[in-house]
């Protein structure tokens, strides 16, 4: 049998970029990114790039917002599925996201719950809690249910790794909103003019940080454990174990 790809790994933001790459930095071989940007187009533009190079398997990767108010700040989200709306979803591959779930040695146990597909950030704790009702999802982000249509489409296996990064009873300052460009990198100048014009954002910047670096912490975990595979061949070699066992029907 041949060597097993490696997956491919999307993200919305360059500073997921540089966390998965600080810590893969020691193995032999780093991880495949791609990071066009928050948004599903974005998802979708990377999706496509990483499958013309040959990748084993698609993860969307990242930071989320909460909608179950049961969540804190840093806790993992290996999504079931990604809904789009009542009837439009798309599943994660069980098996591997199984081996991930098992392969990890968690300080906080993760969450296998359906994430909710979202065009722009939910800024208002308001507006989670409707989506959470409307959705019945635990989280939100922008990326995942275009990577997992496209993996689909490819034949590909697909799982989603978040962790919650603004819980659902946090509203998100102002400023949230600009503090990133189309490219998914900071704009600390633009962050830094919100505050001068809004000075009373400073107390939720400051708790919107403190509860990004906790997600950033529960992210590295995963990444410090599992890069640059992701658990893709252990996954590959269960289901060829599978099939040996149950052998050829027609046989």
């Amino acid at each position: 049998m041949g060597a097993i790809a490696n997956p491919g790994i999307v993200t919305g933001l360059h500073a997921e970029v540089a966390l998965i790459r600080k810590l893969s930095a020691s193995n032999q071989s780093e991880p495949l990114i791609s990071c066009h940007g928050p948004g599903p187009e974005a998802a979708r533009r990377s999706a496509n790039e990483l499958i013309s190079k040959g990748v084993g398997g698609l993860i969307s990767f990242g930071f989320a917002g909460g909608l179950d108010e049961r969540l804190a700040a840093g806790t993992v989200v290996l999504a079931t599925e990604i809904r789009a709306g009542r009837y439009d979803y798309t599943r994660s591959t069980d098996q591997w996201r199984d081996a991930v779930l098992n392969t990890v040695n968690w300080s906080r146990p993760p969450i296998e719950e359906p994430i909710a597909a979202v065009d722009k950030i939910v800024s208002e704790a308001s507006d989670k809690n409707r989506l959470r009702y409307q959705t019945d999802a635990v989280a939100a982000d922008m990326e995942s249910f275009a990577v997992g249509r496209a993996a689909h489409q490819a034949g590909l296996p697909f799982i989603a790794v978040r962790a919650i990064s603004d819980p659902a009873l946090q509203s998100l300052p102002i400023m949230a909103l600009d503090a990133v460009d189309a490219d998914g990198k900071l704009r600390p100048g633009r962050i830094l003019w919100s505050l001068i014009r809004h000075p009373g954002q400073l107390r939720e910047l400051v708790r919107l940080a403190d509860n990004t670096r906790a997600a950033a912490d529960a992210l590295s975990e995963v990444v410090r454990q599992v890069a640059p595979h992701f658990c893709l061949p252990d996954f590959r070699r269960q289901i060829i174990r599978q099939l040996r066992e149950v052998g050829d029907p027609l046989s």
